[in-house]
C-alpha cells in the first residue's frame, strides 16, 4: 500500500534517529559496521542502573526496556528534542514493535518459577522475593508508557508483538497517522531481546538460532533498539532537522505457516513487491538500494532473493544489493529501522561493502543481477524483509539529499 506521499509536496521523512547496538550506543556510530567485523551479537556490558537516570522508572523497566529507552533517549538529542517547543501533545504519538513478554525478561519472576520446578500450586509460596511491582517488568508495552512520557506524546499510541515485523508494523502505522494528518510528529521503533536462554533455545529448536552463527552461515539473533521520528518534510525543515529519507511506499504479505516453515516457491512476496512499486508510481529503474533481509535461513533467502531477482532482472543497470543482518545479525523487532542508520554511511561510501552483500550457502546465481555500486541518479531504495515467522514487508524510501 502507498498513500504516494513521494508525490507530495510536503512528503512524510525520518528527521532523526536513535539507536542502541553491539557496535555503539548512538544512531550516528552504526556507519562502523562497514568497516568494521562484529565480535558479539549481545549488549554484554549493558548495565541498565548505570543509563536509567530516573531511580523510579527503573524499578519497574526490565533489562530490555532499558535498551529500549535508551534508544529512544539517543533519538531525542538527535533531532534536539525540547519539553517546552510548544508542540501539541495531542499531535505527537508514540509506536513500539516491541518482543512479546518473556519470564527471561523478569528476573524475580523467572527465579520464582525455577524455585517452583514447573509446579504452578507452589509458585505463591516460592515467590518471597517478589515485589509489587514484580510482574509489571515483564509487560510488553512498557516502553511504550514510559516512552510516551518521556516524548509528551497524548496522540495516538500503539504497541506491536508480532515478533521479527514488528518494527516495520510500527513505522508504517507511524507514517499513516503523519500522512493522514492525525499527527504532526510520530515516533516509532523496535527493539530485540532474544539472546536470553529462553528465546535461545526456541530458536535453536527450530534450527534458527546457533552459537556458531554467522561463522557458520546461519541467521545470529542479535540485541538491539532503534527508534525513529517521523515528520512533515516542512516541519523538519522549520525545526532545522535534515531529513534522511522520505517514505513512498509500503507492502505486506505472509508467505509461511506454520513459523520457521517458509514456502521456499511462494510468489506472494514477489507480487507484493511488484504492487508495492506499482502503486508508488516509480519504475523498477529508479531504484539504486536494495537492502534485503538476508538472514543466513536459506529458505528465507531463497524465497527474498530469487524474487528480489525477478522484479529487477529487468533494469537497464542493475541496483545495488546490501542487507545488513548478515553482518549485523538478525535484529527481529528493530530490523528495517536499523537499515536507516547505515543509509548516510552506504551513500558516503558509495558502494556497498563485501560484509553486506548478500550470499547463500548454495551458490544460487544472484549476484549478477546485482552490483555493489550505489549510482546517486536513483535515490529510491528499497528496504525487504521476511521474518522468521512468514510476515513478508517492503518499505520504499526516497533518499532525501540525493538529487
Amino acid at each position: 500500500m502507498s498513500l504516494r506521499s513521494n508525490t507530495l509536496k510536503n512528503p512524510i521523512v525520518v528527521s532523526g534517529l536513535g539507536a542502541l547496538t553491539p557496535w555503539g550506543d548512538s544512531a550516528v556510530t552504526q556507519g562502523k559496521l562497514l568497516d568494521q567485523a562484529p565480535d558479539c551479537f549481545t549488549l554484554k556490558d549493558f548495565d541498565r542502573r548505570k543509563r536509567v537516570p530516573d531511580r523510579k522508572m527503573l524499578k519497574a523497566i526490565s533489562h530490555s526496556d532499558a535498551m529500549a529507552l535508551v534508544a529512544l533517549d539517543d533519538m531525542r538529542k538527535n533531532i534536539g528534542y525540547q519539553d517546552d517547543d510548544g508542540a501539541d501533545p495531542m499531535h505527537k504519538g508514540l509506536f513500539v514493535g516491541a518482543p512479546a513478554a518473556t519470564a527471561a525478561d523478569n528476573e524475580l519472576y523467572m527465579e520464582a518459577l525455577q524455585a517452583a520446578e514447573g509446579q504452578v500450586s507452589q509458585f505463591g509460596t516460592t515467590c518471597m522475593t517478589a515485589k509489587p511491582v514484580t510482574l509489571l517488568l515483564g509487560l510488553p508495552n512498557n516502553v511504550l508508557c514510559y516512552g510516551a512520557m518521556l516524548l509528551d506524546a497524548k496522540g495516538a499510541n500503539n504497541n506491536y508483538t508480532a515478533m521479527g515485523s514488528s518494527g516495520f508494523l510500527a513505522l508504517i502505522n507511524a507514517y499513516r497517522r503523519v500522512a493522514w494528518g492525525k499527527l504532526d510528529t510520530a515516533y516509532c521503533g523496535g527493539f530485540s531481546a532474544h539472546s536470553n536462554e529462553v528465546d535461545s533455545r526456541m530458536f535453536a529448536a527450530h534450527g534458527v538460532a546457533k552459537e556458531e552463527g554467522l561463522s557458520a552461515g546461519r541467521c545470529q539473533v542479535t540485541d538491539a533498539a532503534v527508534f525513529a521520528c517521523l515528520e512533515s518534510h516542512e516541519q523538519a525543515e522549520q525545526a532545522g532537522r535534515k531529513p534522511i529519507a522520505a517514505i513512498a511506499g509500503y507492502g505486506f504479505a505472509n508467505v509461511g505457516t506454520p513459523p520457521f516453515d517458509i514456502h521456499q516457491t511462494s510468489s506472494r512476496y514477489e507480487k507484493m513487491l511488484r504492487r508495492t512499486l506499482s502503486q508508488v508510481g516509480i519504475r523498477i529503474d529508479d531504484v539504486g538500494l536494495i537492502l534485503s533481509g538476508s538472514c543466513g535461513v536459506p529458505s528465507l533467502d531463497t524465497l527474498e532473493l530469487s524474487s528480489l531477482r525477478n522484479v529487477f532482472e529487468a533494469c537497464d543497470t542493475p541496483p545495488a544489493l546490501g542487507g545488513a543482518a548478515l553482518a549485523a545479525g538478525n535484529m527481529m523487532e528493530a530490523s528495517g529501522l536499523y537499515e536507516l542508520t547505515l543509509l548516510d554511511a552506504l551513500y558516503q561510501k558509495g558502494k556497498v561493502p563485501e560484509a553486506l552483500r548478500p550470499k547463500l550457502s548454495h551458490q544460487e546465481p544472484f549476484a549478477e543481477h546485482f552490483t555493489d555500486q550505489l549510482d546517486s541518479d536513483k535515490p529510491y531504495i528499497v528496504v525487504s524483509k521476511i521474518s522468521l515467522t512468514g510476515q513478508a514487508c517492503v518499505l520504499v524510501l526516497r533518499k532525501e539529499n540525493q538529487q
